[in-house]
């Protein structure tokens, strides 16, 4: 349905009528009194003289009570419902416009494609059902602008490019805003559930292949499938493969790299500096082990692994183990702190070696420890 603006040629033949019938010229007013045998076939002009003239219009008798129906100004506005019309063509009252009636104005048969309108709503209908509203159907961009006037808030393209604040959509969806407004340049609302929030979905080329991104109780998701695989949560901890990471990052699962991971190790980032003591005796009080995960995460965690265990490091050394804030409670090792004893546990076995070789070697030279 397209909106047509052209004044119906029925209102003009019905204003001409009026402007040629002086004698109907009477001092009877809207809402004034008149008589049941004065039926809605008759008409009055209203309008005064002099300094007061309004212009002509046509009130109808409902058997009691003269209405408004409808006329024209001294300006020329044409008023249907109201004496002081305010634009060429002002029309007061109606009802709302539903698909089945009401409305203010309506253009086109009742019977068939037609465009109902009130005071806040344009619908257009097909014979009492709803139907497709077309607007700059066959002309340029569609424009809507800001309160009275204001800049420019959203606009759709003839190539279909959708931009909100901006006239130049360079994409199907093209957004801008003030740099950082506090409340974001998209918003996506909470689905209603107590801990849903917003969700984007981006659709696959086939079946089970969309990823979706989603506020869960305050956690950044990255899922597929029903899986979540990545969650940043609000203190700025990324967890892949966990909901509860306990780290900047923490991961449930194999890590593969071919580069080199660094860690800032400058001395002078770092205060109440002392030395590992008593290390090889910890050491050797951990136990190397080979195992298999219950649930491997990925292929990588499959089949025999190697390591050592958390609840037996923690009897030695309990810094070095964390617990992750999840159901089970789950123990993490420090590796990268082992490393430290590892270290000073070898200096301790050459000091051991270097005493060694002190007793034996003085009596027994050709001894192997005495040659290294």
């Amino acid at each position: 349905m397209r909106l047509n603006t052209q004044l119906p040629l029925l209102l003009i033949f019905l204003l001409t009528l009026a402007a040629t019938n002086p004698a109907q010229a009477q001092e009877a007013q809207p809402g004034d009194p008149c008589t049941a045998g004065e039926t809605d076939h008759y008409r009055r002009v209203g309008g005064g003289a002099g300094s007061e003239f309004l212009g002509h219009f046509i009130i109808i008798c409902d058997g009691s009570t003269w209405n408004l129906a409808w006329g024209y100004d001294n300006t020329g506005n044409v008023g249907i419902g109201t004496i002081t019309p305010q634009t060429p063509l002002h029309i007061n009252g109606g009802t709302d416009a539903a698909l089945t009636g009401g409305g203010y104005l309506v253009t086109g048969p009742t019977t068939g494609l037609n465009i109902v309108m009130d005071d806040n709503e344009i619908m257009a209908r097909n014979n009492g059902a709803e139907t497709d509203l077309h607007l700059q159907a066959e002309g340029g961009n569609l424009i809507v602008h800001g309160l009275q006037g204001g800049a420019t808030e959203f606009v759709i393209q003839d190539g279909g490019n959708v931009g909100i604040g901006t006239l130049s959509p360079a994409g199907k969806l093209d957004v801008k805003d003030s740099f950082y407004t506090g409340n974001g340049t998209i918003r996506i609302r909470s689905q209603g559930a107590p801990k849903e929030g917003g969700e984007l979905t981006l659709l696959g080329a086939g079946s089970s292949n969309d990823w979706n991104i989603d506020n869960f109780d305050g956690l950044f998701r990255l899922h597929h499938d029903g899986a979540s695989y990545v969650e940043i949560t609000p203190s700025g901890n990324v967890g892949i493969g966990t909901f509860s990471p306990a780290g900047k990052l923490d991961v449930n699962g194999s890590i593969a790299q071919s580069g080199s991971i660094i860690h800032a190790s400058d001395k002078r980032l770092k205060m109440n500096i002392t030395k590992v003591h008593d290390a090889l005796s910890k050491v050797i009080a951990l136990e190397g082990v080979s195992f298999e995960w219950k649930k491997p995460e990925d292929q990588f965690m499959k089949g025999r692994q190697f390591g050592i265990l958390a609840q037996e490091v923690q009897k030695v050394l309990p810094s070095l183990v964390h617990v992750r804030d999840d159901e089970m409670k789950t123990l993490t090792v420090d590796y990268r702190g082992l490393s430290a004893y590892f270290i000073e546990a070898f200096k301790e076995l050459k000091a051991q070696n270097e005493a060694l070789k002190k007793l034996v070697c003085p009596d027994h030279p050709d001894a192997a420890i005495c040659n290294e």
